[in-house]
């Protein structure tokens, strides 16, 4: 279930704005995730 509702709102552009702040940015991937989370309206 959680794995098809997050299937339905992460694009590739996103996947890829992701990746870049936490790779480029430095930042940490689970403040990132979480933040795209939240920002998506997608909770535990």
């Amino acid at each position: 279930k959680a794995l098809a509702r997050l299937g339905a709102v992460l694009t590739t552009k996103d996947l890829t704005e992701l990746n870049r702040l936490v790779d480029k940015d430095r930042k940490d991937p689970e403040d990132v995730a979480y933040d795209w989370a939240a920002e998506h309206g997608i909770k535990k």
